[in-house]
């Protein structure tokens, strides 16, 4: 468990590389085998993840590091609303287009953009023999890509922008009004605004 000792400036914990690995794949998983085998570039069927996560789990600097990044999630995961924005505008104005050479021949997979791959939720592939004269004639291969939802993505640029923050709503309460009447009164409006 050596390596070299990095002090994280913000924290002002020292740590190995491995060790701030690992720390970071805990506060996401809270599985210290998965974040240690992680970390440490291990084998799902080396035993030895357990018994050393549990050790590094009880160093002192280790959990300063791990209370440490709890308390900033954001800067944990290395996460701002510019980057989640920025993920959900790729997804927004997504085009299939620019997956194909023609509108029958897609690109190879290999010369997609980063940002044109990020796009894809899934690719799937269907093999269908074709028949002459009940013999095999050749194969004819289907394939089907499906990019993430752009509707669900503005919906949540909008979210994060504010575009969608609740209206005023202006009710006129006389003082004679009681508080039953004004739920009442407050619920209708609710459900015209919406």
């Amino acid at each position: 468990m050596g390596g070299r000792k990095i002090t994280d400036k913000k924290a002002g914990i020292t740590l190995t590389e491995q060790q701030r690995l690992f720390c970071k794949n805990y506060v996401i998983t809270l599985n210290g085998s998965e974040s240690y085998r992680k970390a440490y570039g291990l084998d799902k069927e080396q035993d030895s993840a357990r018994s050393s996560a549990s050790e590094l789990l009880t160093k002192p600097n280790i959990i300063d590091y791990i209370d440490y990044l709890r308390s900033d999630i954001e800067e944990a995961l290395d996460l701002s609303k510019i980057k989640v924005v920025a993920e959900h505008q790729k997804l927004a104005f997504s085009n299939i287009a620019r997956l194909h050479n023609t509108w029958i021949t897609r690109k190879e997979f290999e010369d997609l953009t980063d940002e044109e791959k990020a796009c894809i939720q899934e690719i799937s592939t269907k093999v269908q023999t074709l028949y002459k004269d009940n013999e095999p004639a050749g194969e004819e291969v289907w394939v089907k890509v499906k990019l993430y939802d752009k509707q669900k993505s503005l919906e949540s640029i909008s979210k994060l922008l504010g575009y969608d923050s609740p209206s005023r709503l202006e009710i006129d309460m006389p003082d004679t009004q009681s508080k039953e009447e004004f739920l009442a009164k407050l619920s209708k409006a609710r459900e015209k605004s919406e």
